[in-house]
């Protein structure tokens, strides 16, 4: 059943990026300007989305069969995007962590939401 709150973490995880997108307004390797200009997500570069969506999506469905592969994929997509010069290696890292951080607090909340449902059905009186 964990998958199926997939998409509402990667969705998470995307809003948190492009939050920190529009505050930080670090440009993308190769652009002219030292602040990429207010309100234009695709000037910005830090921290890079696809990241965040990949390792957050692979640290929540790390317990699955194939978690390992999810970890390999998120590389392959954080390592394509400092490869075709859309982010720094920075950018990339930053990603990384926050998709991790994302899905750590996302499953904490979980497992609380879990515990309270657990201990209401125990404590039920006839």
């Amino acid at each position: 059943m964990r998958w199926l709150l997939t998409p509402g973490v990667v969705t998470i995880a995307a809003l948190s990026s492009w939050l920190a997108k529009l505050a930080i307004r670090r440009p993308r390797p190769g652009s002219p300007d030292r602040l990429a200009p207010w309100g234009r997500l695709a000037a910005a570069g830090f921290p890079s989305t696809h990241s965040t969506c990949a390792f957050a999506a692979a640290a929540w469905l790390r317990s699955c069969r194939l978690g390992g592969w999810l970890h390999a994929l998120a590389v392959l997509v954080g390592l394509s995007r400092v490869r075709c010069r859309a982010h720094y290696l920075a950018d990339v890292a930053a990603g990384a962590i926050l998709g991790y951080g994302i899905a750590w607090r996302v499953e904490t909340i979980e497992k609380s939401f879990r515990n309270k449902e657990r201990i209401h059905t125990y404590t039920r009186v006839p």
